[in-house]
């Protein structure tokens, strides 16, 4: 090879310089020329393995972030009433997000899971509250949702409020007040359509603060029992980089 051909006459070169005329045997040269190339050439390979490994540990970096931005698209698609834009299906909602709710027929509607029907006061404090969180007025988001919890604590958009709260908190970094909200939502509306979401964040959660057997545990139990949804689709992804990681 061309490269080789002049790793070898430079090599020869470095070699010969200020010794005199058969000093140095022409079988004994050689022999050092063939040493230097093979250093040379692990030296070149091991960098080639370390950039590999510099690249590929950037685009799982990068991966990880695409999934938690295509995830919280996905909820903020689902909360204004659009169609996800990800692979997958979701499971029909009982109830959705502010947006795509039809008008109410009077206050004493009865809403999913027994609640209490939806009051327009309700229906404008989650309006706010959800705008609020839209245009990133994230402490503000806080207040409203809470001042809709304290006035609608069984109102039919509790467990979207729960669910928000927690999504407020996560974007903000503040995994432990993000896991409360979201367990909420478990715990207090097991058949909200928002508990794959809560699930996959509070394994996110968990990820983000190093407790790597708890993400594993949760995100698994999100791809078994929500296995055809982009939730599910999401867990699995995480999944397969926390292996890659070596967690």
């Amino acid at each position: 090879m061309k490269v080789r051909a002049t790793v070898t006459a430079l090599t020869i070169g470095v070699l010969a310089a200020g010794l005199p005329a058969g000093a140095v045997a022409d079988s004994d040269l050689e022999s050092r020329v063939a040493r230097l190339e093979r250093i040379l050439s692990n030296q070149t390979i091991s960098d080639l393995v370390l950039q590999v490994q510099r690249l590929r540990s950037e685009v799982d970096k990068l991966r990880g972030r695409l999934d938690v931005q295509q995830h919280d698209i996905e909820m903020l698609q689902q909360a204004r009433g659009q169609p996800a834009s990800g692979s997958g299906t979701t499971a029909p909602p009982a109830q959705q997000d502010e947006g795509s709710q039809p008008a109410p027929a009077g206050d004493n509607d009865a809403a999913a899971g027994g609640s209490a029907g939806t009051s327009s006061g309700e229906r404008t404090l989650y309006r706010k509250a959800f705008d609020l969180l839209k245009e990133r007025r994230f402490d503000e988001a806080v207040s409203a949702f809470k001042d809709l919890l304290a006035q609608y604590p069984k109102g039919q958009f509790s467990d979207n409020a729960h669910y928000w709260l927690g999504e407020t908190y996560y974007v903000r970094q503040q995994y432990p007040a993000a896991l409360a909200e979201f367990q909420e939502v478990i715990h207090r509306y097991p058949l909200s359509p928002k508990v794959p979401g809560a699930m996959l964040k509070i394994g996110y959660s968990y990820y983000e603060q190093g407790d790597w057997a708890r993400a594993r545990s949760v995100l698994q139990e999100v791809v078994t029992k929500f296995p055809d949804t982009n939730e599910g689709g999401f867990a699995q992804s995480r999944l397969d980089r926390m292996t890659r990681e070596g967690h």
